[in-house]
């Protein structure tokens, strides 16, 4: 790949800040089972071009930035004539050469409300391709071709997001909220043990919150974040979302919490990460998530001769089992697991 960009300040107008450029992308990737020598994913390359501006105007002594953008996406899928694995059929798919072009654009602005708090909000288009490489491997419908095939069309994202800072004296916080959209797409489905892709209208909000603060204590700071996500999309194929996103396309909402203590040559942290109990609607009850906590510990002493350090991940031994496991596969006697215990690390580090 390859990156071009030129940067400048326009002296005709004061604050205005421009950057262009263009982004260059070439992939070429297959998937090769070991033992037969077959491509289970065909060989696929992938080319891009995407030229770009963008924007950023500082206003009223520079409390006030308003940004805007556009990028344009040219991308070109190629693959040859190729046979899907007998599970699939087999199908014999014809190969081709799907070119795809988009414009995408962002708009943006922040604004210095008082000293120390700032509010902003911005949209942006999001263009990325779905794994291709899932879905070609996975067409089960005989008289395929590459080049009218719907389900290799990229993901493109309407993303929006508002939030607040505040940075002044020991306190530091955040705010953000977010919702993206896509009319077409690409969840990960588990089918026969293997996960393929599926294209769907996909809606997503989410909440983020962090905080952190120098307490008094000399050397002392306690930090901590939430996370909140929810997902939908449509399982009928009538573009409205009518179920939550399972465990394979979304993660669970979580809350940290960290202590850091350092004094001298030394310095600790400890941490919590708490998984919170998540209930998808409308898919089965057995896939509900009960969630879990961990806490891990971490000492560092900087000696002269380097960094000496000591850490306990899952520090008090939590019995649990993973989110996938719960979520995904419940009912799986090969991929159930329970996560890993406690792991205690020395490690030595010297800068030189």
């Amino acid at each position: 790949g390859l990156r071009v960009s030129y940067e400048r300040t326009l002296d005709a107008v004061p604050g205005l800040n421009v950057r262009g450029g263009v982004d260059v992308l070439n992939d070429k990737t297959y998937q090769e089972l070991i033992l037969t020598g077959r491509n289970w994913v065909p060989e696929t390359e992938f080319t891009s071009y995407a030229p770009f501006l963008q924007l950023n105007q500082a206003l009223f002594g520079e409390r006030v930035y308003i940004s805007g953008g556009v990028r344009h996406e040219i991308a070109k899928l190629k693959v040859d004539d190729f046979e899907t694995l007998y599970a699939y059929g087999p199908q014999q798919v014809a190969g081709g050469e799907p070119e795809f072009e988009k414009t995408l654009y962002n708009i943006g602005a922040t604004a210095e409300i008082v000293d120390g708090l700032t509010a902003y909000t911005s949209y942006a288009q999001g263009f990325t391709m779905a794994d291709v490489g899932r879905i070609l491997r996975a067409v089960s419908t005989p008289g395929q071709d590459v080049d009218t095939f719907l389900n290799i069309e990229p993901v493109v994202s309407d993303n929006t997001e508002v939030g607040l800072e505040w940075r002044k004296g020991p306190v530091s916080a955040s705010a953000a909220y977010f919702w993206s959209t896509s009319d077409l797409g690409a969840l990960l489905v588990l089918r026969n043990d293997v996960f393929e892709v599926e294209r769907q209208r996909t809606e997503i909000d989410g909440l983020e919150l962090t905080g952190a603060w120098e307490t008094p204590v000399t050397g002392l700071k306690l930090s901590g974040g939430v996370a909140m996500l929810n997902g939908r999309t449509d399982s009928d194929g009538d573009d409205k979302v009518d179920i939550d996103l399972d465990g394979a396309n979304i993660s669970p909402d979580r809350v940290n919490l960290a202590a850091d203590y350092e004094t001298g040559p030394f310095a600790l942290r400890v941490q919590t990460r708490s998984y919170l109990d998540r209930a998808f609607e409308g898919l089965p009850l057995n896939t509900d998530f009960d969630g879990f906590t961990l806490t891990d510990a971490f000492l560092r002493y900087s000696a002269g001769f380097g960094d000496i350090t000591l850490s306990a991940s899952n520090l008090f031994d939590k019995q649990y089992v993973t989110y996938d496991s719960q979520t995904v596969q419940p009912t799986s006697n090969t991929r159930y697991f329970a996560g890993r215990g406690r792991v205690i690390t020395l490690a030595f580090e010297k800068t030189f």
